[in-house]
């Protein structure tokens, strides 16, 4: 169960990292819109342009999981009030791709499957 602090502490970390995804969509968004209609010789038809946003935009995603990735790595190394732990409950040694992966299946909405978020992380995982 949260305490109040750690409940402050989540919603601290979650709006953050909010603000952070939003920053760096909008300004990777403007960047792509930028450069393809500074890039038209490179990008004659309409398709190229929408191929290339299109690709982008994956490219963006694919960064904040990598976010919310990096967060959990820092925020358990640090032993901050939550894990990442098996279906089973074990705690279990982690590296960054087991973050990324687990990050991804939040953000995609996968749902939990061989790992479960605990404590601290369950709240941050609501916002991803």
């Amino acid at each position: 169960m949260l305490t109040t602090g750690t409940f402050a502490l989540g919603l601290l970390i979650s709006l953050t990292m909010v603000a952070i995804c939003v920053v760096l969509h909008y300004e990777g968004l403007n960047l792509l819109e930028k450069f393809s209609v500074a890039e038209r010789r490179w990008f004659r038809s309409s398709r190229q342009r929408v191929v290339l946003v299109m690709m982008g935009v994956v490219l963006l995603h694919t960064l904040e999981i990598w976010v919310f990735a990096i967060l959990f790595g820092i925020l358990e190394h640090l032993h901050a009030p939550g894990t990442i732990v098996l279906m089973q409950g074990a705690p279990v040694e982690r590296g960054i791709f087991d973050y990324v992966y687990f990050s991804a299946e939040v953000y995609t909405s996968l749902g939990f499957g061989d790992l479960v978020p605990g404590g601290l992380f369950r709240e941050i995982c609501a916002t991803e």
